[in-house]
């Protein structure tokens, strides 16, 4: 029987697998088996964290752009609106790849092929996404700090246990889970390389990557996960909320990224 890295509460024999990154994300192989992370758990981050985030404009646009489908193979629509009517509509790909633009609302239905039958061109407006939620999305780095750490040590013995029980770890895990201590746990966030970006492999192949995470361990004995998601890369510190030691790092390798490091060496 398992100890939940989160609620620490014993897991019992369960079934449902957790997701270190949402697979609406693209995420297929890093996941934690049943029990790591209770079903409790699990459903309240489904929910009340990476739901929200995903229904952000700002993830519905990045996974629009990236054609990134949902687990049930769905790729999000986004709004936009019909210039100078200001009809509102939705911009959408279908399951074969198809693009198309239908009305946002029944109401605008009748509008929308009333000017589709009297024009024959029209400007298409889609406006720049907001950000999306910043405590949300810290949380929401919190979370995945934690399962990677699981992830990372889960077959070494005893390390699981350690991960849900170490006590350096429980202002994280309440605020990750709970919202509870920190008023806001920051984050650091850039771009280190194209939304688009096409990597090569040692055949020659081109590859995408949707997202990628490590951890790092500075000479100041800090530890901070390194995740990048679509080509933007967060940096968030396990012990508490601060980035001094992270931004050190950085001077110190000339703001190189620890992933891009990995991956070379």
């Amino acid at each position: 029987m398992m100890r939940c890295i989160f609620c620490q509460n014993l897991s019992g024999q369960l079934k449902v697998v957790e997701h270190i990154i949402p697979e609406s994300l693209g995420n297929k192989e890093h996941f934690l088996p049943p029990g790591v992370v209770c079903d409790k758990c699990n459903q309240y981050f489904g929910s009340k964290i990476e739901k929200p985030l995903l229904e952000s404009d700002y993830f519905r646009h990045a996974r629009f752009r990236t054609e990134t489908p949902s687990k049930k193979g769905r790729i999000p629509s986004i709004s936009a609106f019909l210039f100078p009517t200001g009809l509102g509509l939705e911009y959408f790909i279908d399951k074969e790849g198809n693009r198309g633009v239908a009305a946002r609302s029944e109401k605008d239905v009748a509008a929308w092929i009333k000017y589709l039958e009297t024009h024959q061109h029209g400007n298409l407006i889609i406006l720049k996404p907001k950000r999306s939620d910043e405590k949300l999305f810290s949380r929401f780095l919190g979370k995945v700090a934690i399962e990677v750490l699981a992830h990372r040590y889960i077959k070494r013995d005893g390390w699981l246990e350690h991960v849900a029980t170490d006590p350096q770890l429980d202002p994280l895990r309440r605020y990750a889970r709970f919202g509870k201590g920190s008023s806001f746990w920051p984050f650091r966030c850039r771009r280190i390389y194209p939304e688009d970006h096409a990597f090569v492999d040692d055949t020659g192949q081109f590859y995408e990557v949707l997202h990628e995470f490590t951890i790092l361990y500075t000479r100041q004995k800090e530890l901070y996960l390194v995740l990048a998601i679509y080509g933007i890369e967060y940096a968030i510190n396990y012990a508490g909320p601060e980035l001094e030691g992270y931004e050190m790092w950085l001077r110190e390798n000339n703001n190189r990224s620890y992933l891009q490091m990995v991956e070379a060496s």
